[in-house]
């Protein structure tokens, strides 16, 4: 809509305004640690994403029937950081501020050196040039003749557009997301179309002014939406009749900020050979990225921009609903079950073939089946107790964010590794809802598990490109470590299990998760079929070379280990942080707790007692080796999966 762009530090600024702008940002601008910044690119939602988040956070201090966004346009509400460099100091905290300003352009006082934070909305690409295209034209002067759909477009590919190139502008919101989540929450407008509800909410939380029970229960997260609306926005006379000012030379029409919203309008604009290089350059911008960000990540941010349909968490029932679905299912399952002797329970219950504790894993496991949604980027850890999961754990932790804790002040060292890598499979029996939010775990989400693969639904195992690593371990060892663990947890009004009881049960397949063979077979088979999915792993192999096996689950996961890092000693950094002698000895896991329901509670310390190879040898007898190594032999055989020599 100007003359010209110029290109700084490679971005593409209109130079009397966003450039200006820019450059006192950079300058003079203070942000305080309560701003919230609304970070776009042009035409991606912004006006729809201000009204949503003004109203969000000052509900309590206006009604629906006076409310401002009803008398003045959205971008008075919320204005741009660029555009009002005069006014800041008198604004109240907390300043809500818009920018288009590419998160790589932003002053460190706004993004290291502050606790502000931003919330950025992305749009698949073909949408948002189309849009910029109708928009600017509008806004273009007399004298410039208008720019064609082909003209913009070429331009648009090239990445010469304000504050572009697009791709560019987005990722380095995405990347700020992963590394900050707590700062930076990324949203995408067709998440937000289709789910506006789920969004605020999100929004809420992520803002520091979430909604209380009683608010949702009252409508008001619906009363929100509802004002914001686009039916409701653009039908109000300030938006219709009024202007907005950014500066002496930019006045736009307020009815210009509203025209269809719709998700995939770009393709009644487009032919086919633009959106396949639109598409195309997409694929590309992205893949040059995973040089510096995990190919996982990645996987998840794609499909948003080329507008495919990617599953998320959410659900238009709420968590409440789903449970006392699943608490239905629940009770009409239970009494039909096969019972055996429990372990640290009176009983278990077979179901499936599987024999689980009938108040906590079984809950869990139908609410699992039913309702929960995996992202693409989700990381699962997998095993049958006892096979090294909390070591495992650590080391997983530590890979994947390593580059964004240091070593002195790792989480690992005032946490233990099951609160930084929580068991999915424990969701249902969290008393606080909010400590185990799986809508708002960052991607992406690591989470552990002990069901079987078999049980897993199809959503986890068949049409995502989620991720599992599992453990297994030599059955004696299993056996031994899971009896003297059990017995730990074991009432007090339930006499200890011995040896010999335990022995027997274990042989019957009567134990949590077990059988334990078909445990393992079931990823093992898995494995073989779909290895890019499933990384199987000896609890053996990890004991006699950590270094080798941490490498492999770097490259795995998609954080592989550069040249760099294996020349500074990173991986034998993790290796040492997560060592048992390292972890053991930690005040977090001598005297902490973990909760994993109101009837489980385990003291951290029980979690590391050995870790031995071979440990099975000071306990068994040469009679239960003998039976347990046939039993072994007559499951695996023909599977290629062997324990011991």
């Amino acid at each position: 809509m100007t003359e010209h762009l110029v290109q700084y530090q490679g971005v593409w600024l209109t130079p009397n305004f966003a450039l200006k702008g820019l450059m006192w940002v950079h300058d003079h601008f203070k942000p305080r640690s309560t701003d919230i910044f609304l970070a776009t690119f042009p035409k991606t939602g912004t006006t729809w994403l201000k009204a949503l988040t003004f109203a969000t956070v000052n509900r309590t201090r206006y009604g629906f029937a006076d409310h401002p966004l009803l008398t003045t346009v959205p971008h008075g509400c919320l204005p741009f950081l660029e555009a009002c460099p005069n006014d800041l100091d008198g604004f109240p905290s907390p300043r809500l501020l818009s920018t288009h300003i590419p998160y790589t352009l932003l002053p460190n006082s706004m993004t290291v050196n502050q606790s502000c934070r931003f919330a950025y909305i992305c749009r698949d690409p073909k949408d948002v040039l189309v849009s910029k295209w109708l928009f600017m034209n509008k806004l273009r002067p007399k004298e410039l003749a208008p720019i064609s759909l082909e003209e913009a477009f070429e331009l648009f590919c090239q990445g010469i557009s304000h504050y572009g190139p697009y791709w560019d502008h987005v990722l380095g919101y995405w990347k700020a997301s992963l590394e900050t989540p707590e700062k930076v929450l990324f949203l995408k407008y067709e998440e937000l179309k289709e789910e506006p509800s789920v969004v605020v909410k999100r929004l809420g939380e992520f803002l520091g002014h979430p909604f209380s029970l009683e608010e949702l229960s009252k409508g008001v997260v619906e009363e929100i939406v509802k004002l914001c609306s686009f039916e409701n926005l653009s039908n109000l006379e300030v938006n219709k009749s009024s202007v907005l000012k950014l500066s002496t030379q930019i006045i736009i029409d307020n009815r210009h900020f509203f025209r269809k919203g719709k998700v995939g309008d770009g393709k009644s604009y487009l032919t086919d050979e633009m959106i396949k290089r639109i598409n195309e350059i997409t694929s590309e911008k992205l893949l040059v990225l995973n040089r510096s960000i995990n190919s996982s990540s990645m996987a998840a941010f794609q499909p948003s921009l080329e507008c495919d349909n990617i599953s998320n968490i959410h659900s238009e029932q709420t968590d409440s609903d789903l449970i006392q679905k699943t608490d239905e299912r629940y009770r009409e399952t239970l009494p039909n079950l096969p019972k055996g002797k429990g372990w640290i329970t009176k009983h278990l219950v077979q179901y499936q073939g599987f024999w689980l504790t009938p108040n906590a894993a079984l809950k869990n496991l139908m609410w699992v089946q039913d309702h929960f949604k995996p992202r693409p980027t989700d990381i699962f850890l997998a095993s049958f107790p006892k096979s090294g999961t909390t070591w495992l754990k650590a080391l997983i932790f530590a890979t994947v964010n390593r580059t964004r804790y240091g070593f002195a002040d790792h989480p690992l060292l005032t946490t233990g590794p099951h609160d930084c890598f929580p068991f999915l499979d424990a969701h249902l029996q969290e008393k606080d809802r909010s400590r185990f939010d799986l809508d708002r775990f960052p991607s992406p989400r690591l989470l552990s598990i002990h069901i079987p693969y078999i049980l897993l639904p199809n959503s986890m195992t068949d049409h995502q490109s989620c991720r599992f690593v599992y453990i297994s371990r030599d059955p004696k060892d299993v056996l031994v470590s899971k009896w003297l663990f059990l017995n730990k947890l074991r009432p007090k009004d339930l006499p200890p299990i011995s040896l010999e009881e335990a022995f027997e049960l274990f042989c019957q397949g009567i134990s949590h998760y077990g059988p334990f063979w078909d445990h393992v077979l079931g990823y093992w088979e898995a494995s073989l079929e779909t290895p890019e999915k499933i990384l199987f792993l000896k609890y053996e192999d990890l004991k006699k070379e950590p270094l080798v096996v941490v490498k492999r689950l770097g490259d795995f996961l998609g954080y592989p280990f550069s040249l760099e890092e294996e020349s500074k000693g990173v991986v034998e950094e993790i290796v040492k942080l997560c060592s048992f002698e390292n972890l053991s000895t930690l005040e977090v896991n001598k005297v902490s707790e973990q909760k994993f329901s109101k009837d489980t509670i385990i003291d951290n310390r029980h979690f590391f007692r050995k870790g031995k190879v071979g440990d099975w040898k000071s306990y068994l007898t040469t009679e239960m080796v003998e039976r347990l190594d046939e039993i072994t032999y007559e499951k695996l055989l023909g599977s290629g999966l062997v324990f011991g020599s």
